[in-house]
């Protein structure tokens, strides 16, 4: 697996951390929403409607646990990949591939930011990147295996 796509993973991780909390937003709200018991009428009548909602506020903290727990699964795998480049040698490499991957800045404004032309900055991203290879080339290669 090659750097570029090994650090994109940062940009899915983060909209796949998104994804998340709204999931989790949108099961909190329904959880919210769940009606309850009326004891506006008097009735004899026993009512199996409690255990139903019982069994979906359960079933929706459950949802809401295991969204959790991916989330926060792929928020450690996502700082992993930016400590990674964060320990680069080369300070420019270590920010243009954090203004890159990381705040998904375009080439244009990253050699603005950066203070170099857009040519520049498009070999300076080529050294960075064969320089992420050489340094985490077992990371990209247990990667690689983890995707297949």
């Amino acid at each position: 697996m090659d750097a570029r796509t090994y650090l994109e993973e940062i940009r899915r991780l983060g909209d796949s951390i998104a994804e998340y909390e709204r999931e989790i937003e949108r099961l909190r709200t329904e959880l919210e929403s769940i009606s309850g018991v009326s004891y506006d009428s008097i009735s004899v009548m026993a009512s199996v409607s409690g255990d139903a909602l019982t069994n979906k506020v359960a079933r929706i903290m459950e949802l809401e646990n295991q969204v959790s727990d991916t989330m926060i699964e792929r928020a450690e795998r996502r700082a992993q990949i930016i400590a990674q480049i964060n320990k680069m040698p080369n300070r420019v490499h270590m920010t243009l591939l954090i203004k890159r991957y990381v705040d998904s800045l375009k080439f244009e404004q990253i050699a603005i930011d950066m203070n170099y032309s857009y040519d520049r900055i498009i070999h300076i991203h080529k050294e960075a990147l064969r320089s992420f290879e050489e340094m985490y080339a077992d990371a990209l290669e247990t990667f690689e295996e983890l995707c297949s």
